[in-house]
């Protein structure tokens, strides 16, 4: 079984766009939507990306970097409020 935050990744691709905004208070991803995945070690950041490539997201990379080294670098963060 893949690590818990990827089942729970795999759980909310399967909902309709509907269904998962209700549940997570914001849109569903479309499919040509860039996508960049995260963790502390890049382990469960590449299995995320597998999940989303299996469920026709491919403009999804991982970043191997840990999320504080995203912040650090400037990176560019999406705040939803749910």
């Amino acid at each position: 079984l893949p690590p818990p935050p990827v089942r729970e990744l795999e759980d909310a691709l399967r909902l309709d766009s509907s269904e998962f905004e209700a549940k997570h208070g914001f849109p569903k991803p479309q499919q040509g939507d860039e996508i960049i995945t995260h963790c502390n070690k890049g382990g469960r950041a590449g299995k995320a990306t597998e999940a989303l490539n299996a469920r026709g997201y491919h403009n999804v990379k991982t970043y191997k970097g840990s999320f504080n080294d995203w912040v650090a670098q400037g990176g560019e963060i999406d705040k939803h409020d749910h």
